[in-house]
């Protein structure tokens, strides 16, 4: 019987600089700059296409701050989802990155997951662009991030297809040309009797032209170690006669993953009014081995006969104008 299983990592008390650490240049972590003016405590939110606060929002919202992402410590969509009340999810039989799909009210379709299944029913949005997949909902690693908006559907009429039970956001940080600011994050984890594993990340936000033009960047590096072993296994095809056998795949910890992702944004302020903000986002996720164990040969082990080595990549381009913070009906969106 084939159990998915995932052990809690343990992770070392002495983190290096887990918590969010600023240069000499700033001495608290930059927020982007505020998209209206807001009272002490009060949540804005983008939901509409134009920044108000949550209170006048006249549908199913719940957000989570950059102040909450924070003390939630939550770096993935695995994470943000455990602490959005009207949502949840289900994983794949693998149990593999990237193989989620997301259920609001439990309103959710027969397929999913798989390529020729029906389209899901949320969707999903960094910033302004879709990134619906058919396959599962793709996994940002969440670092430099304003909030995440969960909009309980239905949500057609702003959002398009595969709203119908919902919308999820990721609005990120926007460039700020008012001053210099600057973070890294550092951490490593262990799972107890097993591997090694850990995450950089780091930001940066530089301005071009004082108050008009600046350049934010923000990239991460995050690995996962692996808590599966791959056990050897030898079996014979009595028709041929041939034996097969895994021994140049034995290994312990197979099951590792590495994410590596990269955001740049580049925000211009044409006037008082009028802000452009082109911005690229770049993210690849790569695995090895299985997520789930054969409790017949061992707990957390498996006898895989073939190495099982992922590669997701996705690449997205996407041009936005910002009107007196109103989003214009006007954005170029790309991906691959």
């Amino acid at each position: 019987m084939l159990i998915a299983n995932r052990p809690h990592l343990a992770r070392i008390s002495a983190v290096l600089l887990a918590s969010t650490m600023m240069t000499v240049f700033a001495a608290a972590q930059a927020q982007a700059p505020a998209e209206s003016e807001s009272l002490p405590g009060e949540i804005v939110v983008t939901a509409q296409k134009r920044a108000e606060s949550i209170q006048s929002v006249p549908i199913s919202l719940q957000s989570l701050s950059t102040q909450k992402l924070d003390q939630l410590q939550v770096r993935n969509f695995a994470d943000y989802m455990q602490f959005l009340p009207s949502a949840n999810f289900t994983n794949g039989s693998v149990g593999a990155p990237g193989n989620s799909a997301v259920v609001f009210r439990g309103v959710a379709t027969d397929g999913g997951l798989i390529a020729s299944g029906t389209l899901p029913t949320v969707g999903t949005y960094i910033d302004e662009q879709p990134v619906t997949s058919i396959q599962g909902t793709v996994d940002l690693q969440l670092y430099d991030v304003a909030r995440i908006e969960a909009l309980a559907g239905p949500q057609g009429t702003l959002f398009g297809a595969s709203s119908l039970a919902g919308t999820i956001r990721i609005i990120s940080n926007k460039p700020d040309a008012s001053k210099f600011s600057a973070a890294y994050d550092l951490e490593v984890s262990h799972v107890l009797s097993n591997g090694w594993g850990g995450q950089a990340k780091a930001y940066v936000n530089v301005p071009i032209t004082p108050d008009a033009i600046a350049l934010r960047v923000a990239g991460w590096y995050n690995r996962t170690p692996g808590y599966i072993d791959n056990v050897f296994r030898a079996r014979r095809f009595p028709s041929s006669g041939i034996t097969q056998s895994n021994t140049a795949l034995v290994k312990k910890d197979f099951n590792t993953s590495d994410v590596f992702g990269l955001r740049a944004q580049l925000g211009i302020d044409l006037d008082d009014n009028w802000t452009v903000t082109p911005s690229v986002t770049y993210q690849q996720t790569k695995w090895s081995g299985d997520f789930r164990s054969d409790d017949n040969i061992g707990w957390a082990n498996h006898n895989l006969c073939t190495n099982g080595t992922k590669d997701i990549h996705f690449f997205f381009r996407l041009l936005v104008g910002n009107y007196k913070n109103t989003f214009v009906p006007f954005y170029y969106c790309g991906k691959s």
